[in-house]
């Protein structure tokens, strides 16, 4: 009970902690040591004659294995993670002078100073940041003595790429997987201007090792930053690593393939997380995978395309339903997110036009749908009526338009009850639909079901009082009902009804 305490506290707190009795004192170093910062803690445990503190802290005399003793025996084993607090003028920096002195006096032993790290982060230690705040004589030969923390408990690493940042920090990082073969989950932050430069160098990284035990690798492209391209001799090599698990590209652009069959690889892939400028992008990587894979989480997230059309939304969907397999999919992540605020709608409506997402019925294991676009998402009866027999654990079911219009849905509330007692384990649906004939005593059987979460869109109703009693029988959600808040109404009085609802509620 005591440790789960301590675990809840911040560093300061469990100091204090560590005063009360005895019987806390090792919990609370734990927490205390558990993250460590800045190495500012470990010269605080060092004897005080060792040191000449100036800007930078340097040693006064030689330093021998017992002036060490107290930290490695009492908190050196305690540190799990080392995440580097941005760099700031005026606070203390331990040279690299003092480094080179530790990794002598440990015998250069990998990870002498941390024995139990699990997680280390080079971010915020980059040669040009702390050159400009501590000098750049002061850290030089800096990042090679972080092997000083990183050893074979090692577990998960962020690194940040960049090639302006000199070859000795490039070759440092490019030594980790050397350092520790057993890595399980890396993510790369690309940094560089050059974006013909930045590909090539998350191509040399990954070329750098065969990554055996690798199991998560993640992706981020500074916003400032070109985004880097994967191009077929990326995704081949990405399709090689033979425990990787979880993949997630962020801002990436791919190109289309070459029309061959698709890429083999990613036996062991259960997890892909995609964003990327263009939808075109995303569509692109999905078509390189090969179709006997186990994907069962797909997330495609697109933050701002323009480009992104109905017709382009159809193809991925298409995809998807081409080069995931219905076997393994369990989760399903399609989020478009660039609002069209346009108030025209076209005076000719074709009710028949909106995305199809029949080709996902086969998915039979689907439990989480999660699609969020800016156009139309066809649902009639007929397809309506099919998703309790295709997917019959669904348990969140968003069919979600950033998108508002004056028509009228082809499903009516008959229709949205039947779907609920198909689905007794769904508790998220966002589904437009015709609210418009609800008299307020319709009660399904099995009511009310278990539906937490219910959000409707811009659905068109005619009684605010009705659809609140109509609901209130059926449902137990924990919240009113939520509404498409996004954009302008095409029919400003369904919004003025939904709000009363929601004020009812």
């Amino acid at each position: 009970v005591v440790r789960i305490v301590c675990d809840e506290l911040d560093g300061k707190d469990a100091c204090s902690m560590a005063l009360v009795a005895r019987r806390f004192v090792e919990p609370a170093l734990d927490v205390r040591w558990r993250t460590l910062t800045s190495f500012v803690p470990i010269v605080k445990c060092l004897p005080d004659d060792l040191w000449v503190r100036s800007k930078n802290i340097v040693l006064r005399r030689s330093l021998a294995r017992s002036d060490l003793q107290r930290y490695l025996d009492h908190y050196a084993h305690r540190i799990r993670s080392i995440l580097p607090e941005v760099p700031e003028y005026g606070s203390m920096w331990v040279s690299s002078q003092v480094l080179l002195a530790f990794q002598a006096a440990t015998g250069f032993q990998a990870g002498a100073f941390s024995p139990r790290l699990e997680y280390f982060s080079w971010e915020n230690l980059e040669p040009s940041m702390l050159g400009k705040c501590f000098g750049f004589q002061a850290i030089g030969g800096f990042h090679p003595c972080m092997s000083l923390f990183i050893g074979p408990t090692l577990k998960s690493v962020d690194v940040p790429l960049c090639y302006d940042e000199g070859p000795l920090h490039l070759t440092t990082l490019q030594s980790i997987p050397q350092w520790i073969p057993q890595l399980k989950k890396l993510a790369l932050w690309i940094e560089g201007t050059d974006g013909v430069k930045n590909t090539s160098l998350f191509q040399q990284y990954l070329q750098a090792s065969p990554w055996e035990h690798l199991e998560v690798l993640t992706t981020f492209s500074v916003e400032s930053c070109p985004v880097p391209c994967f191009p077929l001799s990326v995704i081949r090599l990405l399709s090689k690593l033979p425990r990787l698990q979880e993949l997630d590209l962020q801002h990436s652009v791919v190109p289309s393939p070459i029309p061959c069959d698709p890429t083999s690889g990613f036996s062991s892939l259960t997890v892909l997380k995609l964003a990327a400028p263009k939808l075109l992008d995303i569509v692109h990587f999905l078509q390189y995978l090969p179709s006997n894979n186990a994907l069962a989480d797909v997330r495609c997230i697109v933050e701002v395309d323009p480009h992104a059309n109905s017709q382009t939304l159809q193809l991925a969907i298409n995809t998807i339903g081409n080069h995931c397999s219905p076997v393994a999919l369990e989760k399903l992540t399609l989020c478009v997110n660039e609002c069209d605020e346009n108030d025209s709608e076209e005076l000719d409506l074709d009710e028949w036009e909106g995305l199809d997402i029949s080709p996902l019925l086969p998915f039979n294991k689907l439990a989480d749908l999660f699609i969020k676009i800016t156009s139309p998402i066809l649902s009639t009866p007929d397809l309506v009526q099919q998703f309790p027999v295709a997917w019959p654990d669904m348990s969140k079911l968003v069919l979600d338009s950033i998108y508002t219009t004056s028509q009228i849905p082809f499903i009516n509330h008959t229709h949205f009850l039947a779907l609920l007692q198909g689905l007794p384990r769904l508790e998220h649906l966002a589904l437009r639909f015709d609210a418009t004939r609800i008299k307020g005593d319709e009660v399904a059987p099995g009511a009310p079901f278990r539906l937490k979460i219910l959000d409707v869109g811009d659905s068109p109703l005619s009684s605010p009082s009705r659809v609140l009693k109509f609901l209130k029988a059926n449902l137990s959600l924990r919240e009113a009902p939520q509404i498409n808040d996004f954009i302008k109404w095409k029919i400003q009085l369904y919004q003025n009804r939904w709000m009363a609802v929601k004020a009812s509620w």
